[in-house]
């Protein structure tokens, strides 16, 4: 290998349970991204996903990578100067913004809710706050963010080199919770700050990121009954069932609602902390 060459960057592609979007999304981002970047692809089929994600950390340490970029078979919708604008941030752990794929379709960044509680995914108690965007304040797409997905997440190897010194495996089993949970829990552990860029949405199951709204509304016109009528407490769960946390959501019905009495001046607000499970 040339001296002068820059380390290479593995793509870790677990080959699963494909989507069609993701077959024809991944290989249109990476032609084109083939001839920017030095790029290594590591697609493997049929295997468990920390199977994979593991033997990618083995491959990207005897090829001298300097990262791997991660993401999954249900994800799609990679936006071609996407790997430019994570390496552009020069964090540790970044990666962009996705969504569940079932209802209410929740950001799969998340924060605490008590900053002050340490981060305890493995245990799933975790009290979590979706992230769907920039907040008021700062006008800076790149948040910190105590849990994000594996959606198109760029990691440095020196990461993984510190959680082996530490003993620590991300990738050594499936369950309690799943692999994304595992690694942010050991980021935590060791002091790595992870961070998503709200700039890109990137596309997960069936439902573009911009129909999101429409079909949480018809969900909710669809089975609207008491629990639409208030704030909700949604169990977060990987796409094999495992919960790892809860979070909080508010139905349309119940935000209108809320609003009506906020605006009326009766004088009756609903309760802050009352949730429907």
């Amino acid at each position: 290998m040339d001296d002068k060459a820059p380390p290479p960057i593995l793509c870790c592609v677990p080959f699963l349970k494909p989507h069609e979007k993701h077959m024809e999304h991944f290989f249109e981002w990476y032609i084109y991204n083939h001839s920017r970047f030095p790029l290594r692809r590591y697609r493997e089929f049929y295997r468990s996903l920390q199977q994979v994600q593991s033997r990618a950390v083995q491959l990207a340490r005897l090829m001298g990578a300097s990262h791997i970029l991660f993401t999954e078979d249900d994800q799609w919708g990679y936006p071609v100067e996407g790997l430019e604008a994570l390496l552009e941030a020069d964090k540790e752990v970044i990666g962009f913004k996705t969504y569940f794929k079932k209802y209410p379709y929740l950001s799969m960044a998340m924060r605490r809710k008590d900053p002050e509680v340490p981060l305890d995914l493995i245990t799933r108690t975790q009290h979590l706050v979706q992230i769907e965007g920039v907040g008021p304040g700062t006008d800076d797409p790149i948040q910190k963010v105590d849990l994000l997905s594996w959606a198109f997440t760029l990691v440095r190897m020196t990461v993984f080199d510190r959680m082996e010194e530490a003993g620590l495996e991300p990738f050594r089993q499936w369950g309690p919770v799943p692999t994304d949970s595992f690694f942010c829990q050991y980021c935590e552990d060791i002091g790595v700050e992870k961070f998503v860029d709200f700039r890109y949405t990137i596309g997960h199951g069936d439902i573009p990121p911009g129909q999101l709204h429409h079909y949480r509304r018809l969900h909710e016109a669809i089975h609207m009954d008491k629990k639409m009528m208030q704030r909700r407490l949604i169990t977060l769960e990987d796409d094999y069932g495992l919960p790892y946390g809860q979070a909080e959501y508010e139905p349309g019905p119940a935000k209108i609602m809320r609003q009506l009495q906020e605006t009326e001046g009766n004088g009756k607000k609903l309760p802050e902390k009352k949730f429907a499970i």
